[in-house]
């Protein structure tokens, strides 16, 4: 009879090398496992009604887990003007909406994704309001994946908004990306991903005064309510910085009688009598007729004494 020589099978446990082996490999590799396990059995058979398999032997491979996402933020729309009362320029009660894209780079899947953000400062201060809660973008504009469950490669947006309050502009105005936020990115696994760059806007400066005047007449001669020679009325001028940034050199130019005041005849005796609530204005040289800067919100005083009867 002729000898028949079967091949050796080598590193598999339990397997009759005396037997025709026919070798089954079964293996799974899912890349959040900790490792990959690839099992295997020998099968063989000896005659018909005898068949035999070995004991299952398995190989493990441990896997690099990284958790790794990351997030950009941008401004997505806004500052709006039209929320707040001035429907023209931006002001309290207008609105920046944000969108938040993010990405997970790792190699596993990431769990209960959320933005974490603490708001916008506006140039350098903190916000005055809170930001609302965060949505899920879906549709137009959402990521590939989704926030409950986010596998390697996938992103998820999602979006916030933020109402300005009057301080919030006050700060920021006429400061060119003086509106600035950042973001992070959490997930079950992942307490905080490095933050976002900086998601920028600018609110336009708005330069306004208004100026209220008032007469007095001083009845120093007869006091019978009608100005006589030699009795004065006292001007006072009443300059409100009703913008929302700071102006320099504020004065006041009067046209009195058809002349324009000048000199000793000049508002002078200025004074601050309500401050804004960014910053103290900056009088200047006392008695000059000029605020070297008056605040955003702020409101300055200034008088004159003139004589009104020409008698001559």
């Amino acid at each position: 009879m002729k000898s028949v020589n079967y091949p050796k099978i080598i590193g598999l446990k339990g397997l009759s090398v005396s037997s025709l082996a026919l070798l089954t490999a079964i293996s799974s590799v899912t890349p959040s496992w900790p490792a990959i396990d690839n099992s295997a059995v020998a099968v063989g058979t000896y005659t018909a009604a005898d068949d035999t398999t070995s004991m299952p032997d398995t190989a493990s491979v441990p896997v690099l887990v990284n958790h790794d996402l990351s997030i950009v933020k941008s401004v997505f729309s806004g500052p709006t003007t039209a929320a707040g009362a001035d429907g023209v320029n931006t002001d309290a009660g207008d609105t920046i909406v944000y969108r938040y894209t993010i990405t997970n780079n790792g190699s596993v899947t990431e769990d209960n994704i959320t933005p974490i953000d603490t708001g916008p400062t506006f140039d350098g201060q903190a916000a005055a309001n809170s930001l609302s809660a965060f949505t899920e973008v879906i549709g137009v504009g959402a990521g590939t994946g989704d926030a409950a469950t986010l596998a390697p490669g996938e992103t998820v947006v999602f979006e916030a908004s933020y109402i300005l309050a009057a301080l919030d502009v006050l700060n920021a105005a006429g400061v060119t990306d003086g509106v600035s936020n950042i973001a992070t990115a959490s997930s079950d696994d992942v307490p905080a991903s490095p933050p976002s760059p900086p998601a920028t806007a600018t609110i336009p400066a708005v330069p306004l005064l208004e100026i209220v005047k008032v007469a007095v007449l001083n009845d120093e001669t007869v006091a019978d309510g009608f100005a006589e020679t030699g009795e004065t009325i006292t001007y006072t001028y009443t300059v409100t910085n009703t913008g929302n940034v700071a102006l320099t050199n504020v004065g006041i130019q009067d046209t009195h009688e058809g002349a324009l005041l000048t000199g000793v005849n000049l508002p002078v005796g200025e004074t601050i009598t309500t401050e804004g609530p960014v910053g103290p204005s900056d009088i200047g040289t006392a008695n000059d007729g000029v605020i070297d800067t008056l605040e955003a919100g702020a409101t300055a005083t200034f008088t004159v004494t003139q004589d009104e009867v020409d008698d001559g």
